[in-house]
């Protein structure tokens, strides 16, 4: 019973996020005036702690406007700093919060006994985690809840995530931080940025090209792992 209550509090307090990211609208203009009303270490600090708790709350469009905003205000390279640090306190609160109120009735669902749980735990997640934390169309949000809610632990995930997010966030706040809010609003404008800026577009292609070659070999690997399974 204790186990279906928090994963119904889980589920309560996911609707009320969805709910306050449709209906709540975030200006980036504002919040760059107010960024720049502080001195750059402290406008940093207030920049990550509302990060982490207005995107926690608000999941639609939220990330994007703290991003344009920051990449104004900090340029690339601070802003992908100040960004990915935002992000991995999320994964923090996020994993957690699936993990504590989620996991039990998961897993008393699925019917995991214990040994395959510790199994998972020391043999299994790194590839996997790290290949969907570097594909740019899955989201971070998603991605955190829904380890908390599988057998990883806490210790790998953050070990795979932290080294796979900074180029993704990195590629995309130096992007920003040329096209302003063009690059959701006017796709052909970003692209034409990118192509006049070749540093940009190698650096693009380079990723794209890991994200597919690591993507790959993720699932050979997975795939001769099993057939050596099988054949065992």
């Amino acid at each position: 019973m204790n186990k279906t209550i928090r994963f119904l509090l889980f589920l309560v307090l996911l609707v009320i996020c969805f709910y306050l990211g449709r209906n709540i609208d975030l200006d980036p203009t504002e919040l760059n005036e107010r960024l720049n009303h502080y001195p750059l270490v402290v406008s940093s600090v207030v920049f990550i702690l509302l990060y982490v708790g207005v995107t926690f709350f608000v999941w639609f469009a939220a990330k994007d406007v703290f991003r344009i905003a920051s990449a104004l205000v900090y340029g690339p390279y601070l802003s992908a700093l100040l960004v990915y640090l935002g992000e991995m306190g999320n994964a923090l609160v996020l994993f957690n919060l699936s993990r504590r109120l989620g996991q039990d009735y998961v897993i008393h669902k699925l019917g995991i006994k214990e040994e395959e749980i510790n199994k998972n735990k020391e043999d299994k997640g790194f590839l996997g985690t790290f290949t969907l934390r570097i594909n740019p169309l899955v989201p971070y949000r998603l991605q955190d809840l829904g380890a908390g809610l599988s057998t990883i632990s806490f210790k790998k995930y953050m070990s795979a995530i932290i080294p796979a997010s900074a180029p993704r966030i990195l590629f995309f706040q130096y992007v920003i931080a040329g096209v302003g809010m063009s690059i959701f609003k006017d796709l052909e404008f970003a692209m034409q940025y990118m192509m006049d800026h070749e540093e940009i577009l190698l650096f693009g292609m380079i990723y794209f090209l890991f994200v597919i070659l690591f993507t790959i070999y993720y699932f050979f690997r997975k795939s001769v792992k099993k057939k050596s399974a099988v054949s065992a």
